[in-house]
């Protein structure tokens, strides 16, 4: 009962924030776009319009549609899907005394995790000119957001790293640090999302190759929203002039998400305290910041992540 109330609260909570609901629920998406391949392969008739399914046991997605050149016949394609890895990212955010805020992220590759990862990607705020990333080995990019959440307060762009190299990947169990990015926007919670190594990718060449259908219904499941894993962390998320009623409002939607998804306790003294007076300044319109001596019950990982980013925000 406890996991479908998780997932029914997840649900509400994703219509909210804009956040797909297959990056919120313990384990690998149980809600999806396409229907679940059958046993088999044998497509039931109800299902004749449907050519695009998802095979969790494999971790793929298959494509099978009718084949024009061969009556009765089907073509049956697989695809990796992204999501089958498990990232776990911690996070370091000190303000320099230039006024710029340096980030430094260590990214580990957890237990759930099916695959190596090849890329890791940081959702953070636009028209940042102060804005650069970087790592010693992984190349950096960065480029327009490609999620659409109704719950942000601007423009986003992603800062991107990539391996390259295969034996630059990052397995299963393994964590590799460095990742750095400096801003000149204080810390919030936001979106990171990493997609694996996959063996048999969907490219452009294989997309011109389907019928328009297909290929409609193959976007759906291949977009972002539902091919990558995502994970809450801290990044860069607000200008100098964001009112605190913004910021304390935009804490505690991230807090309410981590606690429905499990990722914080939401009776942990820290989350609980924070909620509240997150709320009651929200009720307070004008004042100076909420009270912030709940800051001292974060225990050690995400929740100190969360009272440092909360300290250098709210203050």
């Amino acid at each position: 009962m406890k996991t479908l109330v998780s997932i029914i609260l997840a649900l509400i909570l994703a219509a909210a924030t804009g956040l797909p609901v297959s990056a919120q629920v313990a384990g690998r998406a149980i809600i999806s776009p396409v229907p679940i391949y059958p046993r088999e392969g044998k497509i039931p008739e109800a299902w004749k319009d449907n050519f695009v399914f998802l095979d969790p046991a494999a971790g793929e997605v298959v494509v099978s549609y009718p084949d024009e050149q061969q009556p009765g016949m089907r073509v049956t394609l697989r695809f990796g899907r992204h999501d089958q890895v498990d990232p776990v990212i911690g996070s370091v955010v000190v303000r320099q005394s230039g006024g710029l805020y340096h980030y430094e992220y260590t990214v580990r590759n957890g237990a759930r995790a099916r695959l190596e990862i090849k890329l890791w990607s940081l959702v953070v705020g636009s028209q940042d000119s102060q804005l650069t990333g970087a790592h010693p080995t992984w190349r950096t990019s960065s480029a327009a957001s490609p999620f659409s959440r109704p719950g942000s307060i601007r423009p986003e762009v992603v800062v991107t790293w990539s391996a390259g190299a295969r034996n630059m990947h990052l397995p299963k169990g393994l964590a590799i640090g460095g990742f750095r990015v400096v801003s000149s926007y204080k810390p919030g919670l936001t979106l990171a999302y990493a997609q694996a190594a996959v063996e048999s990718e969907y490219t452009e060449a294989a997309a011109r190759t389907l019928p328009p259908a297909v290929a409609e219904q193959l976007s759906r499941i291949m977009s972002p929203d539902w091919d990558t894993a995502q994970v809450m962390t801290v990044g860069p998320k607000f200008t100098t002039g964001d009112p605190k009623e913004l910021i304390a409002m935009d804490f505690h939607r991230g807090l309410s998400q981590l606690a429905v998804t499990g990722a914080l306790k939401a009776d942990s003294p820290f989350v609980s305290s924070a909620i509240s007076a997150l709320i009651s300044h929200m009720q307070s319109p004008g004042s100076a910041g909420p009270p912030l001596d709940f800051l001292e019950k974060a225990a050690p990982g995400l929740e100190t992540e969360v009272a440092v980013a909360m300290k250098l925000s709210l203050q």
